[in-house]
């Protein structure tokens, strides 16, 4: 007994050795970075001038509303598409520069490049934004109208999407200006209908692209996750995180069908009884957890930032996994990075009150990880609810993306990328992660497998929940950090090999 006591002291002994290496290495590791983006580069900083955020607020004055039942407002999306090529007479003049107009009220950009072996990349944004409900507003939504000191622009669609929208155009402007001609070519596309699933705008945007011979693309960015400040309360530095895949999603109507009757001669069971049971169940039961490779990139990259011993822990997954697991599965926030969550929407049943219904329904909405599938989805659903009284029929279902390669060492799309986040935004940690909502990527999937989903901007809780609701705003500085953002990302494309990034390997 005394001699396992022993080893096992031991192995515990060695374990807290190695936790605490690998804290040392991770948290210690140096990198190489680029040169910042300041004020005192040449040629390399852009500021917001009057023209730029004047030009930004007039597109924020259309109202470019896509609805739910694929209804839009075509004559304000006609509006700003002819408003862009007027008021930016330097791209849609310039001999490096074709357009043109696809279905109708798109956008397609295409920057010829020096060097036509190079693979094309694409910028995408949106033109259209979701409605309003005007009483909730505290001001106008469509009238672009700023604080009192002029730093904060309100209005529909400043963060979703048309900060990135005139940010890009900013960029290119600004590219083209002094005189810059890139290595690689790269297409803008801006589609009409993003809001609506994309089938009009950034569908026929893709099908444009094949009959231009254009298959295949460096990488893909599009609108997705941002800067976050203040998400960890134990953290002093802004955290990034790239989506580098969608998760899927699935709308399912659970029905029930029995026999109905006078309320005062209840069966055992009803149909509102049955279906609460099924409910319960399935919300008793989420469907497991893990820790995949995309969450222990995400969580390593907070370690070095994360004080003791929190920092021990996310330095060591492989030991910490199962602990992990059950954290974060258990977070409201943060369930959705490690499994599929479920949430029940909708409950009818029942039409007066001395009556038994002879139905009742349920919607279930599943965002599904890229790990599983709708199948996997279906069978974890019939499993638990286990009544054959309950249908399930799916109304709506989107397979999630396929992870995009998010390694700095080994990919150059995402190096590339993660290199000019750094070189914009200050005290920042990076990491990849699963975008919960839906893009236009979706219709670029067969182009690359560099597909990534990132807005460059900095935001807090409060800001983030503004996008599709109330008082939807942007800072001036954050559409400032957008455009320079997009600017060195232009310049940065062109690199044709991966750099080092470390002065040591951090590896044990």
């Amino acid at each position: 007994m005394s001699s396992t006591c022993k080893y096992f002291s031991i192995l515990l002994v060695v374990l807290f050795g190695i936790c605490l290496i690998r804290t040392f290495v991770i948290v210690n590791l140096s990198k190489k970075k680029l040169p910042k983006c300041s004020k005192n580069e040449n040629h390399a900083f852009i500021e917001v001038d009057w023209k730029r955020w004047e030009r930004f607020k007039d597109t924020l004055r259309m109202e470019t509303i896509s609805y739910e039942a694929n209804e839009q407002n075509k004559d304000e999306l006609k509006k700003l598409v002819e408003y862009i090529i007027q008021a930016h007479p330097t791209i849609f003049k310039s001999k490096h520069v074709q357009y043109e107009i696809v279905n109708g009220y798109s956008l397609l950009i295409h920057v010829q490049g020096r060097d036509k072996s190079l693979l094309p990349y694409l910028l995408a944004a949106h033109l259209d934004v979701v409605p309003v409900v005007e009483h909730e507003w505290s001001v106008d939504p469509f009238s672009a109208i700023e604080n009192k000191d002029g730093t904060i622009v309100y209005g529909r669609g400043t963060l979703d999407d048309k900060g990135s929208l005139m940010a890009q155009l900013a960029a290119l402007e600004y590219f083209l200006e002094i005189g810059l001609v890139p290595q690689r070519s790269f297409y803008i596309a801006h589609g009409h209908d993003e809001e609506i699933s994309g089938y009009q705008g950034a569908k026929h945007i893709a099908a444009t692209l094949k009959k231009k011979g254009v298959d295949r693309l460096h990488f893909v960015l599009d609108e997705g996750l941002v800067v976050t400040r203040g998400l960890f309360g134990s953290m002093n530095q802004d955290l990034a995180l790239v989506g580098v895949t969608e998760k899927g999603i699935a709308f399912l109507n659970l029905s029930v069908e029995i026999h109905g009757g006078h309320s005062s001669m209840p069966a055992k069971e009803t149909a509102i009884g049955i279906m609460s049971g099924a409910i319960s169940r399935l919300q008793s039961n989420q469907m497991p957890g893990r820790i995949d490779n995309l969450m222990t990139e995400m969580l390593e990259s907070l370690a070095p930032e994360i004080g003791f011993p929190t920092n021990i822990v996310l330095s060591n997954i492989w030991l910490f996994k199962p602990l992990l697991c059950w954290l974060l599965s258990n977070n409201q926030m943060l369930q959705g990075g490690v499994r599929t969550t479920t949430a029940v929407t909708i409950m009818r049943g029942g039409m007066k009150g001395n009556v038994i219904p002879s139905s009742a329904s349920a919607i279930v909405n599943h965002r599904i990880h890229p790990w599983d599938s709708l199948d996997d989805v279906l069978q974890h659903d019939q499993r638990i609810i286990n009544d054959d009284r309950v249908r399930i029929t799916v109304l709506h279902e989107s397979e999630p993306h396929p992870i995009s390669p998010f390694s700095r060492s080994s990919s150059i799309t995402y190096q590339l990328l993660t290199d000019t986040i750094e070189q914009i935004f200050d005290n920042v940690i990076i990491g990849p992660a699963a975008l919960v909502a839906n893009t236009d990527t979706r219709h670029y999937l067969t182009f690359s497998e560099n597909i990534y989903r990132f807005n460059p901007m900095v935001l807090t809780k409060d800001e983030i929940a503004s996008i599709h609701a109330k008082n939807e705003r942007i800072s001036r500085d954050n559409f400032e950090k957008m455009i320079n953002f997009y600017f060195h990302l232009m310049i940065n494309s062109d690199r044709t090999k991966l750099r080092e990034i470390t002065d040591k390997k951090g590896e044990l």
